[in-house]
């Protein structure tokens, strides 16, 4: 788990087994760190704790965060929907109530979110037509092109018609350059092998 998170907030030193660390990530930080570090480093000793602190007392198996993660894997892996895991946690939190487990689906996304690998939600034309977004497009009740309303029909709560899932490119590729797993591959186009000149890979162009 250590490593893990290591790698996905791209520190290669600190970490709760090395002394003169705080155990709460709000006291490491002084006037000199700017506010997004300060966050990240609280993100990142939130996970090592919650990656050391077992299940329930005496387990050894799972900790709190990787016990999640599991379950997380499982539900992307068979497509579950989120009301569908919010049931299972309920029901394991009832069965297993000394367990540190999450009482909704809702409370364990908080924590896998903060490993960052978070999409955006941007409503879109019901008919594929625009997408609200921008500063002149977001606040649009209306499709611009078809007049389609952007809300569904019938429904006492404003729900987009269409949702479009956008996963910004680059926190991922960060991640995968401050992983220690992959940074070797993703540096290969520019350090890797051929230096004499022919073209053997796109590469080389």
């Amino acid at each position: 788990m250590e490593s893990m998170i290591n790698n996905a907030f791209g520190f290669t030193g600190n970490n709760m087994n090395e002394p003169d660390v705080p155990m709460n990530g709000e006291e490491i930080f002084n006037e000199e760190h700017t506010e997004k570090p300060n966050e990240d480093y609280a993100k990142f000793y939130e996970l090592i704790e919650d990656g050391k602190e077992p299940l329930y007392e005496g387990c050894t198996k799972y900790s709190k965060l990787s016990f999640l993660l599991r379950l997380y894997h499982i539900k992307c892996l068979y497509r579950m929907t989120d009301k569908a895991i919010g049931m299972v946690l309920e029901l394991l939190k009832d069965a297993f109530e000394d367990a540190k487990i999450p009482v909704s689906f809702y409370e364990a996304k908080k924590t896998i979110n903060k490993l960052g690998h978070n999409y955006t939600k941007i409503h879109a034309c019901p008919n594929d037509c625009m997408l609200y977004f921008g500063e002149h497009d977001e606040g649009l009740q209306e499709c611009k092109k078809c007049n389609t309303s952007r809300w569904k029909d019938n429904n006492k709560k404003k729900q987009p018609g269409k949702i479009l899932r956008y996963f910004p490119l680059k926190p991922r590729l960060q991640r995968l350059f401050m992983c220690s797993k992959t940074t070797e591959s993703m540096r290969w186009h520019s350090l890797g092998g051929n230096q004499d000149g022919l073209m053997r890979h796109p590469r080389d162009s």
